[in-house]
C-alpha cells in the first residue's frame, strides 16, 4: 500500500492516529504525542525568530485576569477540565486581549476532542494578535485534526515565517503534506527536525524514506 494511503489517511479520509478520539469522546493515548504544550508554547523570546509580536509584548494582563489564568492552568495540570476551562474563559472575559489564555483555552478543547471549538478560540487569538506564531501553530494542529490538511500546510507555513525554529509547526508541516500524499524531500527535511521531539514524527520519517528511495530505485 503507498505510504499516502496508509500513513496519511489521505485516501481513507481520516486523520493519522494521534489525532483521533474514542467514541465516547476521550482523546486516544496516541493523540498525547501530539503534546499540546509544544503547539502552544509560552511567550518568551526566542532565539530564532520572534514568536509575539511586539504589541503582545507590550501588553500585561490585568491581575484579576492573570489570577484566572494561573487558576486555570493548574487546573488544567490537575485534569479538572471544567473548572479549568471556566477559570481560562474568565480570564479571557475579564481582558480581550489576553493572547495566552486564547491559546489555552482553545488547547484545552483540543486535548478534550472538540477541534471545532479550539479552532473558534485560536481564530479569536488571531483577531486579537494577526502576528502570533503560537496561534498559528496551534491552529494548524487543529486543522489536522479536523482532516484539512491543505488548510493546514499553509497555515502552518505562517508559523514558520513568525518562529523557524519551532520544531512543533516543522512537524505539523510534514504531517499536514504526508497527509495529502506529498511524499518529497521537503516533506522529509520537516519530519526530520521534529523527530527528536515527537516519536511519530520518526515513524513517519522512516517510512517517507523508504517510499522515496523506491521511487529512486531503477
Amino acid at each position: 500500500m503507498p505510504l499516502g494511503a496508509q500513513q496519511s489517511g489521505a485516501e481513507c479520509n481520516q486523520a493519522p492516529p494521534e489525532h483521533r478520539v474514542d467514541r465516547n469522546g476521550a482523546v486516544l493515548p496516541e493523540y498525547r504525542e501530539w503534546d499540546w504544550g509544544q503547539c502552544a508554547p509560552k511567550f518568551e523570546p526566542h532565539a530564532s525568530g520572534p514568536v509575539v509580536s511586539l504589541w503582545t509584548l507590550g501588553h500585561r494582563p490585568s491581575k484579576t485576569a492573570r489570577k484566572e489564568f494561573d487558576r486555570g492552568m493548574r487546573a488544567s495540570r490537575e485534569g479538572r477540565w471544567q473548572e479549568a476551562e471556566r477559570h481560562l474563559a474568565e480570564a479571557v472575559r475579564v481582558d480581550s486581549r489576553f493572547l495566552e489564555a486564547r491559546i489555552e483555552l482553545g488547547a484545552l478543547h483540543a486535548e478534550s476532542g472538540e477541534p471545532e471549538r479550539a479552532l473558534d478560540y485560536f481564530n479569536g487569538a488571531l483577531s486579537v494578535e494577526p502576528k502570533s506564531a503560537a496561534a498559528y501553530a496551534a491552529k494548524a494542529g487543529v486543522l489536522v485534526m479536523l482532516n484539512r490538511p491543505g488548510e493546514a500546510e499553509q497555515i502552518a507555513r505562517q508559523a514558520l515565517i513568525l518562529d523557524p525554529g519551532s520544531i512543533a509547526s516543522h512537524y505539523i508541516l510534514g504531517t499536514a503534506l504526508l497527509m495529502q500524499n506529498k511524499l518529497t524531500s521537503e516533506t522529509a527535511s520537516h519530519l526530520e527536525t521534529a523527530a527528536s521531539r515527537f516519536p511519530r514524527a520518526r515513524a513517519y520519517l522512516e517510512s517517507l524514506q523508504k517510499e522515496l528511495g523506491r521511487k529512486q530505485a531503477p
